[in-house]
């Protein structure tokens, strides 16, 4: 028997930054301008995202989040020498990836939870009499 989830282009795969075990695509002006949603790489949401070109300095990029004004690089960092933030900015990706153990019993096919990793899923594959586990997969949900 063959078994697929849903697989992402490997373009829309190189996009993405695994944080929180969620996925996240890199900060994109452009499209932050024309609306595409904004978190922070903690995930809190951004709003009302302007671009300042005439402004002097590295930080040309302002936001509220949590109801404060903050201010950022064009590529989305609070900080401009390269070190992390959980302010930095990610385009919000609409997809959400969860990993299933799929189990055969006869001619039925079932399947266990849903997990945040692959990892976990694999650790929570369970053996009972009647069910033979086949295979842990990737499923990708719109969110």
């Amino acid at each position: 028997m063959h078994y697929e989830a849903h697989v992402q282009s490997r373009q829309h795969q190189a996009q993405l930054r695994y944080i929180g075990g969620f996925a996240m695509k890199t900060f994109d002006l452009e499209k932050a301008l024309a609306g595409e949603p904004v978190v922070t790489r903690s995930g809190k949401e951004v709003f009302d995202i302007a671009y300042f070109p005439s402004k002097e300095g590295y930080y040309k990029i302002c936001a509220i989040i949590d109801g404060d004004t903050e201010w950022f690089t064009i590529d989305g960092n609070y900080y401009d020498d390269g070190v992390e933030s959980y302010s930095d900015l990610f385009s919000k990706d609409p997809l959400i990836e969860m990993w299933l153990n799929v189990y055969q019993s006869g001619n039925e096919i079932s399947t266990g939870s849903l997990y945040r990793t692959k990892e976990l899923a694999k650790e929570k594959v369970f053996i009972k009499d009647g069910l033979t586990y086949i295979k842990t997969i990737k499923i990708t949900n719109e969110i």
